[in-house]
């Protein structure tokens, strides 16, 4: 299911880097260097692995008091230790940091519902929809961030229990762009399902500059979907029990555009993450991300659709 984070705002907290007034906070290198290591060793199911990654991020805060990322980190370990106070006590910490992003407020509304304080869970909702209002009527409609502001918009009006609202927002990103993943998953999932999404917490590697340029398929967007349909074959297994639903993949676009470390992040059953890794492994090289002028690795996630039509094709 983010963003995402968002994705939309299932890994939400991923969404909460430093900022300041030219959007870039310098952040000592050692503290990077810890968190990254963190990052490692929070690719390993073991728990010692996670407590290991919990000291690491310690010292990376110690040395960076406000490093947002670290932050981040520090609750997804929690959150896959299944420790949810001490990720909500950290989620407190964040947001003191960073009072104003909304992101950071919803994950944390998220962690108050799972935790049983519900009406302060709807407060937070509600303070971070108040932000988007904000954000929404101070943006170039045609600017492109305002399909993100929107999109994370609506996440929250389903957070909020209001689902019709959440549909209309998303009803009109599609009108402009039908192929806006985010909006496509919102649109056919429910608050419930977003719950369930906090169980699953993915690291947050840290770039020692931001990624400028976003790697792309070659034609784009369209043309990646066209790849998609032409050459994926709904496993008959699958399709024999109406197994349907996202096929959530990440991937690292390597400096010469080639996709490596391919791997499926949720998996409907029965065949479908198989068969959506086989057809990424068939895709031609990508135009790479570009920080700095210079072509760099960058983790990759994208959502593969299974669906079952009246056709059944």
């Amino acid at each position: 299911m983010k963003q995402l984070v968002l994705f939309i705002a299932f890994l939400i907290f991923t969404g909460c880097l430093s900022k300041s007034k030219n959007n870039i906070v310098k952040i000592d290198p050692k503290a990077i260097a810890l968190n990254n290591s963190a990052v490692k060793l929070m690719m390993w199911p073991q728990k010692d692995k996670l407590d290991s990654a919990l000291v690491l991020l310690n010292k990376a805060i110690k040395i960076e008091p406000e490093y947002v990322i670290g932050y981040s980190n520090k609750i997804g370990v929690y959150i896959r230790q299944g420790n949810l106070n001490m990720a909500l006590e950290t989620a407190r910490q964040l947001e003191k940091i960073q009072p104003e992003n909304p992101q950071g407020i919803i994950g944390l509304g998220l962690l108050l519902e799972r935790t049983g304080s519900i009406k302060e869970a709807q407060e937070k909702y509600q303070k971070a929809l108040l932000i988007y209002e904000d954000e929404l009527n101070h943006t170039d409609k045609n600017d492109k961030k305002y399909m993100f502001i929107q999109t994370n918009y609506a996440a929250d009006l389903i957070f909020l229990g209001r689902e019709e609202d959440a549909k209309k927002e998303l009803y009109e990103i599609l009108k402009k762009d039908s192929s806006y993943y985010p909006a496509k998953m919102l649109f056919t999932t429910s608050k419930k399902k977003l719950l369930a999404e906090m169980t699953k917490a993915n690291p947050v590697h840290h770039n020692l500059t931001y990624t400028v340029v976003q790697p792309k398929f070659p034609g784009g967007g369209k043309a990646f979907i066209t790849f998609l349909q032409s050459h994926i074959h709904y496993p008959p297994a699958a399709k024999k029990k109406h197994i349907q639903g996202p096929v959530i993949l990440s991937f690292v676009v390597e400096k010469d555009g080639s996709l490596t470390n391919v791997r499926s992040l949720r998996n409907p059953g029965i065949g479908l993450a198989e068969e959506a890794i086989r057809v990424l492994s068939l895709s031609p090289k990508w135009s790479p991300g570009i920080q700095n002028n210079h072509p760099v690795r960058t983790t990759y996630t994208i959502p593969v659709i299974f669906s079952l039509g009246d056709n059944e094709n």
